[in-house]
């Protein structure tokens, strides 16, 4: 909406857009009875005015000033002397433009898409502390012209500081989301959740003085619905629609004398600030979901790929032995059928021996032909803690299924390696797979698993596995390991062979230690600095 505007129309056409949307909201949403002196308790416009400037930056502040003089005189028809107006319109131009160029800060990090909970805790910070900024300085100009007794300071002050956060959370987030993201489609689910809200805020004005504050909670349930369903796109528009449903229906009540304002506020931002945090919270998590399932296909494709060494390693020592029989089984049928006389038999089965050897080398062919890929290493910066972390959340389900428990202290600060992410995650992974399947036949309760990190000298990082399994077979070491042979009845044997190809590219080592209560299995890989002059 607004802040995709610029991108399609002129700057006066989209300062005069804001303005007629500024002052349709001020129109619809304002009430004289209670906004004595211009202190409204709800104040969405505020929330289009932060949205404006965090897209625009300063120059949206004449256009704000522009907005708020022109309301106050057609809308709220206050009529402050001109140094008063004057310096009404300074301060809240001032504390919002300084709030939005604070959020527009490199440092600060803040992510208008407000992908997370940590966006959504500092766009709260931000507006919290400049709409009191705002109330303070307005409250402060009335009592200093002697329009408001200083005796009112507070009750004015948190009054209006509520109704602008109401306004800007309910509206900022909606306008920021929609420009970037696609808003619910229209369903059938959709349509519950809207008659949801609207029977909610129908049952809370249902008694004969019309709102019933005993009954404001149960407006959280139709937004709770709608945060769980939707994420944080959802939740900001279901509570952009709740405030425009209570607004529409207290500006129905002939009176609001019997109304307590504050402790509606109160509801209404409880409401809020619960609503946006179960939608981001939500949206997060479903974000990470996708990413580790994404993580999990990357780590797949990568175990399908090795370095050109790891594959011509395998494949001769698989194709070497049938390659051998067939010319063995061939050079046999050709002698028995030079023989005189010949011996079409043993000819015979010469021929399917080597046939039976060549199916055999298809076939062999065809699983290798599965894991070919272009191995590329990519080195850059990684936290050798989330690393590891990664990992585990890649294996932990089957370490639950297996009835082992995976361990991992995380160091602080984590150390920092060179590293390619995907195919040292694939060697994590692959050795907690082994260390898993290790431990699974034990007859025993503990079945335990634990990843280490430690420093080594000469600028080297070490992860190991350890668990509690059976163990290597004596005298087995990685030098005397045949890569080609498997324990395993389908398997080709080279799980090792990879990770070892993918270590030593690292300019690392992988290694095994073998104990009396299990193997402990890990590699070394370059820190960041050692990597950084290598």
């Amino acid at each position: 909406m607004l802040l995709s505007a610029p991108k399609r129309l002129s700057w006066p056409s989209l300062c005069a857009g804001f303005l007629a949307f500024y002052l349709l909201l001020e129109w619809a949403t304002y009430r004289h009875d209670v906004s004595p002196l211009g202190i409204t308790p709800w104040n969405p416009s505020a929330g289009l005015a932060v949205a404006l400037l965090l897209r625009n930056g300063w120059r949206a502040a004449p256009i704000l000033a522009l907005a708020l003089l022109v309301a106050d005189i057609t809308v709220r028809q206050v009529a402050f002397p001109w140094w008063v107006e004057l310096a009404e319109v300074a301060v809240t131009v001032a504390s919002y433009t300084g709030a939005a160029l604070l959020l527009q800060q490199r440092w600060l990090s803040f992510d208008p898409q407000i992908p997370s909970f940590r966006d959504l805790c500092v766009l709260m910070v931000c507006v919290i502390a400049g709409a009191m900024l705002v109330a303070l300085g307005y409250t402060a100009v009335l009592i200093a012209a002697g329009l408001l007794p200083p005796v009112d300071f507070l009750k004015a002050t948190l009054r209006l500081w509520g109704g602008d956060v109401l306004g800007i959370m309910a509206v900022t987030p909606f306008v920021l989301l929609a420009s970037y993201q696609r808003l619910p489609s229209p369903s059938p689910l959709v349509g519950l959740q809207v008659a949801a809200v609207l029977a909610a805020v129908i049952i809370v004005f249902s008694g004969q003085d019309g709102l019933r504050e005993e009954l404001t909670y149960l407006l959280f349930l139709p937004i709770v619905w709608i945060a769980v369903t939707h994420g944080l796109v959802g939740a900001s528009a279901g509570l952009l629609a709740m405030q425009i449903s209570l607004m529409i229906a207290l500006h129905l009540q002939p009176s609001m004398g019997s109304v307590d304002i504050v402790g509606l506020q109160a509801v209404l931002l409880i409401l809020l600030f619960a609503g946006l945090a179960i939608g981001v919270l939500t949206t997060e998590r479903a974000r990470l979901a996708m990413q580790l399932h994404s993580q999990e296909l990357r780590m797949e494709q990568a175990a399908r790929t090795v370095s050109v060494g790891s594959f011509s390693n395998s494949l001769a020592h698989e194709i070497s032995q049938p390659l051998t029989a067939i010319g063995n089984f061939t050079r046999a049928a050709a002698r028995a059928l030079k023989s005189d006389p010949p011996d079409s038999q043993r000819a015979e089965f010469a021929m399917d021996q080597a046939v039976a050897q060549v199916d055999r080398a298809v076939e062999i062919t065809r699983k290798l032909r599965s894991l070919f890929g272009s191995g590329k290493v990519e080195l850059a910066p990684q936290d050798a803690s989330a690393l590891a972390m990664e990992a585990i959340a890649l294996t932990s389900k089957a370490a639950s299924d297996h009835g082992a428990t995976l361990t991992f202290a995380r160091r602080d600060p984590p150390p920092m390696v060179m590293a390619d992410r995907v195919q040292i995650g694939l060697v994590l992974s692959n050795l907690l797979r082994n260390s898993i399947e290790a431990v699974a036949g034990r007859k025993t309760i503990s079945r335990a698993i634990s990843v280490e990190i430690a420093e080594k000298p000469h600028g080297f990082v070490e992860f190991s596995v350890r668990d509690n399994g059976p163990g290597f077979p004596q005298g087995f070491s990685l030098e005397t390991h045949e890569v080609g042979r498997s324990s395993k009845p389908d398997g080709l044997g080279i799980g090792l062979g990879i990770c070892r190809s993918i270590i030593e590219a690292h300019g690392g080592r992988i290694f095994v230690v073998p104990r009396p209560d299990g193997a402990t299995v890990g590699f070394t890989l370059r820190s960041m600095q050692e990597g950084s002059h290598a």
